[in-house]
């Protein structure tokens, strides 16, 4: 059948439809494949030729994808990470987090969630365990840097925002969220790094903005490295604020006329220097 098919100059809706139908049918009589699997073989082969941005979201990458576009999950704001056969290890406790006001800090290792070995399981099964309903309890239990006893700490999940709007230095206070930007004070020179965009970043980069402009900025540099994108609408929302007129970014699909998106003249740094960094 896919030899047919790469013989064919054009393939319409009823060649892929044979096709399909082929490929079940003899997997039914044969192998037994499940057809969700098939489908999704199908549907990730055929994205695939499109572009390196167009994907499905499958169900059970709903709650990541959710959680890296909206910037808020229930857990118990923890950024971690593993090698093979080693237990979880804690990057950083996000700012203003269950997490962080139980006192666990970088480096920390997390031999159990809930009385289960972290050693032995993957990264992606250790998130989904330790997330869960806000209100829920979970048992995790650590042992810090330097120390030989472990210790259990019952953490109560909640709502987390991921800060995606970060400073030169953090200060003491404000739950790990309290940021210093000014990275030269006498010359009037801010630094803000954004991460990724999600729906709290133009909310948090005003306010950023507001905070430098009240310490006399007059030149900032916009720290991009690293960030790998996020929604549409709030990357263009974070342009309008350096920019005060022309065109930001403009869509357009097969079935709609498309939508331009142009700078408004309100930007709240639209005077001074500006550096930023990719």
């Amino acid at each position: 059948e896919r030899d047919n098919i790469n013989r064919k100059d054009r393939v319409d809706y009823a060649d892929l439809t044979i096709l399909l139908n082929t490929l079940l049918r003899e997997s039914d009589r044969t192998v037994k494949i499940p057809v969700a699997v098939i489908a999704m073989e199908y549907t990730d082969g055929f994205l695939d030729e499109l572009d390196r941005f167009s994907s499905m979201i499958w169900p059970a990458d709903l709650d990541d994808f959710t959680k890296q576009t909206m910037g808020e999950f229930f857990g118990v704001g923890i950024q971690i990470g593993k090698e093979a056969n080693e237990p979880l290890k804690v990057i950083t406790p996000l700012a203003n987090s269950p997490a962080l006001r139980a006192g666990i800090k970088t480096g920390d290792i997390i031999l159990k969630v809930d009385g289960t070995p972290t050693e032995p399981l993957a990264v992606d099964k250790l998130v989904r365990m330790i997330t869960g309903p806000k209100g829920t309890r979970v048992t995790l239990t650590i042992r810090s840097r330097g120390e030989t006893q472990d210790r259990d700490v019952v953490l109560m999940r909640d709502e987390i925002q991921i800060r995606t709007v970060k400073g030169w230095k953090l200060l003491p206070g404000g739950e790990g969220d309290n940021w210093d930007y000014m990275i030269d004070p006498a010359a009037g020179i801010a630094y803000i790094r954004i991460s990724q965009f999600t729906d709290t970043t133009p909310r948090d980069l005003s306010r950023a903005l507001a905070q430098i402009k009240r310490n006399g900025v007059s030149s900032l540099i916009l720290d991009l490295r690293f960030n790998p994108g996020g929604l549409l609408e709030a990357s263009r929302r974070v342009a309008d604020e350096f920019v005060t007129e022309g065109l930001i970014v403009s869509t357009k699909g097969r079935q709609n006329r498309g939508r331009e998106f142009v700078a408004t003249p309100s930007g709240a740094y639209t005077q001074g220097d500006l550096v930023v960094l990719i």
